[in-house]
């Protein structure tokens, strides 16, 4: 699977890409991370994003903040690319960037923009469902 994701992002699958993410920071799901590699990891990440793909997104946002093992915080970079991820109908960038503008982190307070955020969920949501 790792040859063929790696051959898929080559070819421009920013889905493949954040594969290859998850694979190498949380290693093989119930084993030993033997495919554990941070360096891949990061490198996967970004390529997903620059790939546009919306799951990489939410996920650099989350590295971003609240900072850590990949990445160090970067609250401006954390909220960037939630918003990214919710534009492009991500539930989860959705649900983020609400939390974001309800905090004031990485970017300025605003709840009322939140509860517009909150109403993209519901529906991205719905729209999921029915799929």
């Amino acid at each position: 699977a790792i040859a063929i994701w790696e051959k898929a992002v080559k070819f421009g699958s920013g889905y493949a890409a954040k594969n290859l993410y998850y694979l190498f920071k949380f290693g093989k799901p119930n084993e030993i991370p033997i495919n554990y590699n941070r360096e891949k990891a990061k490198y996967y990440l970004l390529q997903g994003a620059k790939l546009n793909e919306p799951d990489a997104w939410i996920a650099l946002s989350f590295e971003y903040y609240p900072g850590g093992e990949l990445f160090e915080q970067d609250l401006e970079q954390a909220y960037v690319y939630a918003k990214k991820s919710a534009d492009a109908g991500n539930i989860d960038g959705c649900e983020r960037v609400a939390y974001l503008l309800d905090k004031g982190i990485g970017c300025k307070r605003n709840p009322q923009k939140a509860q517009e955020y909150r109403a993209m969920y519901e529906v991205n949501k719905n729209n999921e469902k029915d799929k």
